[in-house]
């Protein structure tokens, strides 16, 4: 028996009397595939956004869509009202010192930057935080360090945590204050509790929303509540050392 080049047992030694290849041929190899094309290189284009030369789709710099001519979405405005919540007071205080303000301070931060603590400032005492509490009228249980707003660039959204303050940081009127180290992503309209009656209402907005932008960080407007008939409002005292609200029926720290 001859053996063949593929491996056959042939009866026949000058032909394989199965698949008829010469007997003491080389084997036969199955022709090698052909290479794949090379890919064409895209073209580098200015992007119509900011200029820097794009090679894919999007903008490295600036996320525009150079494809779908769509420039990227507009970041959006977080701004903080600052108000005052009878509610709170009651849960935190309910009588006694310190008592709610006949007229209560109004502010309006905007967030900006990677980060944003929020506290109370002592008259006459260096600002060491962004988001500062200077007027007379300021709430005297917020901490210094009360809570600390952070920015996610990937999400472009904010999120608050408490920073170790003495009464907490609440949100939404919930049972109890933000944990240690827990983390809240704002939305609109949330409402930020501190302090004995300090309330911060979220406002997120984007420049397709049209809407009117923010005052002046640290604009102070005093908004009166209404007083009894005959009553004239009583001033705000200068607030001393910060002072923990206690909860009602205990006695302040």
């Amino acid at each position: 028996m001859a053996l063949c080049p593929n491996g056959h047992q042939s009866a026949t030694d000058d032909y394989c009397d199965q698949c008829g290849a010469i007997i003491g041929a080389t084997p036969t190899q199955p022709p090698a595939p052909p290479a794949p094309p090379e890919p064409e290189a895209k073209a580098e284009v200015p992007c119509p956004g900011c200029g820097a030369m794009v090679e894919g789709r999007f903008c490295e710099s600036c996320g525009y869509d150079v494809e779908a001519g769509v420039p990227p979405a507009a970041p959006a405005t977080v701004t903080l009202e600052l108000g005052a919540d009878r509610g709170h007071w009651e849960r935190m205080v309910g009588s006694g010192e310190p008592a709610f303000p006949a007229v209560p301070a109004v502010q309006t931060f905007e967030l900006a930057g990677d980060r944003a603590m929020l506290g109370r400032v002592r008259s006459g005492a260096p600002v060491d935080v962004e988001l500062a509490l200077v007027s007379t009228a300021a709430d005297p249980a917020v901490s210094h360090h009360q809570c600390e707003f952070t920015h996610d660039p990937a999400t472009g959204t904010w999120s608050v945590r408490d920073a170790g303050s003495a009464n907490g940081t609440w949100i939404n009127g919930g049972d109890a204050p933000l944990a240690e180290g827990e983390n809240h992503l704002l939305a609109d309209g949330d409402r930020i509790l501190v302090g004995a009656w300090t309330c911060l209402t979220v406002r997120v907005a984007t420049a397709a929303a049209g809407g009117p932008g923010p005052a002046a960080a640290g604009a102070e407007v005093p908004v009166p509540d209404p007083a009894p008939d005959g009553e004239a409002p009583a001033p705000a005292a200068e607030p001393a050392a910060e002072a923990p609200a206690a909860p009602p029926g205990e006695p302040a720290p």
